[in-house]
């Protein structure tokens, strides 16, 4: 636990994010003094109970493979970049705006592993870890990445123990399908035709008949989902 923080410690921390209609609001709602969310969404119950002179962040979350500062073996990291961070002057009340103190000239950093893409997160610093998130984003700590790669959660994929990690070599494997099989959402009658030409050679994928409408019998397989491809080869327990 930090030092920051006592076990008893219930004061809530935001992380929100910043994109609707396809656009970053980042740069307006500092220069605004505001945080807001989707005009056109239903309002958030939670954004109501974020209180005067509580602690908020932006935040963006998404998955990298490339240019990490630790050795991730080729596996894919969640990472939440903190675009900015503030302090709340006024909740409006209306589960959608907030009048916030933006820092001046926010720089932005990046934040390993526990990550959340929902656009509203709360963050109590009950736990070693989310009290970690709270003194990177807020206190300017660095982030303890090797706690992080030798948690039981993530040790699989990036912990020190090597012999471990030989055990989970088949996770990339299903990264690097995965990876081909998006490329083919918009090439479906490519992926069918493909699959038919593979169960041709082998009796791996099996499941090749569809039915087209109910209480007629069907034939072939003429669409799919791309990831539902790989349940095709998916070993069954």
């Amino acid at each position: 636990m930090s030092d920051n923080f006592a076990l008893t410690d219930t004061q809530a921390y935001w992380f929100v994010g910043s994109m609707y209609d396809d656009k970053d609001h980042t740069a307006r709602f500092i220069e605004d003094g505001i945080w807001e969310f989707n005009p056109e969404a239903k309002p958030i119950d939670s954004i109501k109970s974020i209180k005067t002179g509580e602690k908020i962040a932006i935040k963006s979350s998404y998955i990298r493979k490339n240019g990490l500062p630790f050795d991730n073996r080729g596996h894919a990291v969640s990472v939440m970049a903190i675009k900015a961070i503030g302090t709340v002057i006024e909740n409006l009340g209306d589960g959608k705006n907030l009048k916030v103190d933006w820092e001046v000239n926010p720089t932005l950093r990046e934040w390993y592993f526990f990550t959340n893409r929902n656009t509203v997160w709360k963050v109590i610093p009950e736990t070693a870890i989310r009290a970690g998130l709270i003194d990177f984003a807020f206190h300017g700590k660095a982030q303890d990445i090797d706690m992080f790669r030798n948690d039981p959660y993530w040790r699989e994929r990036f912990s020190d123990n090597t012999k471990e990690n030989l055990s989970f070599k088949w996770t990339s494997f299903y990264e690097e399908i995965a990876s081909k099989l998006l490329s083919f959402r918009d090439r479906r009658d490519e992926l069918i035709a493909g699959i038919h030409k593979i169960s041709e050679k082998s009796d791996v994928m099996s499941i090749l008949n569809d039915q087209y409408e109910e209480g007629v019998e069907g034939g072939l397989l003429k669409d799919i989902c791309p990831f539902t491809v790989m349940a095709m080869f998916k070993p069954r327990y």
